[in-house]
């Protein structure tokens, strides 16, 4: 499937990219020592050696002079058009042939020169050559910086040999025993991203299992890697949480879970905290919108988008209008600033997607309060079949919510049980039955 993949996206990357490929040729033929390309032996799949394609940037006798193998930043052997490309990665561009003749794929450890790749540890050079190298991968993204790092260094060679390569075969390793069609997609995007946004941590929380960095690298992402330490939650210095709420309904409705969320909201604002809520400018149920886009009610900052279009009056359109609110809250939160929490309940079914999109996106602790399980309810309303391709699809997007959440809140132990025998984690769940004000709901003795 990789493969496949591999094929049409170079394909179409050819076809897009190949009028960049004229200007580029004509000023390095003209500047430097007017070479074009630069031809090197790579070690790849089974450890054969293969030629890699770039454009040249650096001296062409550059193995042999300096560093050799390993560049620095600002190292004297890059030539002026070299800069350039090598900063926008623009002279990696050529190995899309190495891609389409088979001997790389775009996701893979990337090709090593025999020198550092032989710095690599045993076990990481096994793993290294079972796949095809790659023009990206988890090595090269985290060590994207790599001449920078080596540059602060009065030994580059030998940081890099006793540093940087074990550390680096330890993520290749990870690539390797991960490697999939998600992993795939997720290391082209990202590398994408950081392409655009350098100094991004995005890479920690799409893959947080990745290898920890040794202590001698940890400066350059402990933000990413360790939690921040705070000051107790009791005491008085204990800096406000931003927390968001997302769920179709909210107050003025008078809904359960509208109800319990507002509830919870008026007492984290009583604590201090600074809350906001996504919310649709509906109210449950009807079919035009009544409530306004933006106010601040109580201290509580709330944001509604996507009116519903119908009443509650089939699946068809309830799904529509679900989806809007989905696809309009999430590009809300998304132009939100960061929050330290995101909390999303279950309304719309599979709401929690947005919490777990700005769990990786910009890094919120994502708590998922479960107030109806999905899609067990449908199976059990006879809405959906169980056997069918629906609910694997469902059942799967519910998992992966579940499993990523950082905190999953039941309403009780039957709902606990349920969840456990889903695959969560017992130890991050927290069990919170739903709860009444009793100064509003006053106790009525028995008659």
């Amino acid at each position: 499937m990789q493969r496949i993949c591999d094929i049409v996206l170079v394909g179409f990357a050819l076809l897009v990219l190949s009028p960049l490929f004229i200007p580029i040729i004509i000023l390095l033929s003209l500047t430097g020592e007017r070479e074009v390309f630069y031809f090197q032996q790579r070690i790849g799949k089974g450890g054969k050696p293969f030629k890699l394609f770039k454009f040249a940037t650096m001296l062409k006798n550059s193995p042999n002079l300096g560093t050799g193998t390993i560049t620095l930043k600002n190292d004297a052997r890059i030539l002026p058009m070299g800069k350039f490309l090598r900063k926008t990665k623009i002279n990696e561009l050529p190995q899309l042939i190495n891609i389409i003749t088979g001997d790389m794929s775009i996701v893979g450890p990337r090709p090593q020169t025999k020198r550092c790749f032989d710095a690599f540890p045993k076990c990481s050079q096994d793993a290294i050559i079972q796949v095809r190298p790659g023009l990206s991968g988890i090595g090269s993204i985290v060590f994207r910086d790599e001449e920078d790092a080596l540059n602060n260094q009065s030994d580059p060679v030998g940081y890099y040999d006793n540093v940087i390569a074990p550390y680096k075969g330890a993520l290749e390793e990870w690539y390797v025993q991960r490697q999939g069609i998600t992993t795939y997609f997720l290391v082209i995007f990202i590398t994408v991203w950081v392409l655009v946004v350098p100094n991004s941590k995005l890479v920690w929380k799409a893959f947080r299992d990745l290898p920890l960095e040794p202590d001698v690298l940890h400066d350059r992402t402990s933000v990413a890697n360790t939690p921040k330490q705070t000051q107790s939650d009791s005491g008085p210095s204990r800096r406000p949480i931003r927390i968001l709420f997302i769920n179709q309904s909210f107050w003025p409705d008078v809904v359960a879970t509208a109800q319990q969320e507002h509830d919870l909201v008026r007492s984290l604002i009583q604590e201090g905290d600074s809350v906001t809520v996504l919310a649709s400018k509906s109210l449950y149920g009807q079919a035009r919108a009544t409530l306004p886009s933006h106010e601040i009610v109580d201290g509580v900052e709330i944001h509604r988008v996507s009116s519903n279009l119908f009443k509650k009056r089939g699946l068809t359109t309830r799904s529509i209008d679900y989806l809007r609110f989905n696809a309009g809250a999430l590009i809300r939160a998304l132009r939100l600033p960061k929050h330290d929490v995101v909390v999303c309940l279950t309304t719309p079914p599979f709401v929690a997607l947005i919490g777990l999109t700005l769990q990786i996106f910009k890094g919120s602790k994502f708590v998922f309060w479960t107030m109806d399980l999905y899609p067990d309810l449908p199976v059990k309303a006879g809405i959906v079949r169980k056997d069918s391709i629906t609910h694997k699809i469902l059942s799967k997007i519910d998992l992966l919510c579940l499993r990523r959440a950082d905190r999953v809140v039941a309403l009780g132990r039957c709902m606990q049980e349920r969840l456990v025998a889903k695959g969560v984690d017992p130890n991050k769940i927290s069990l919170i039955r739903s709860w009444a004000d009793p100064n509003e709901i006053p106790a009525v003795p028995n008659r």
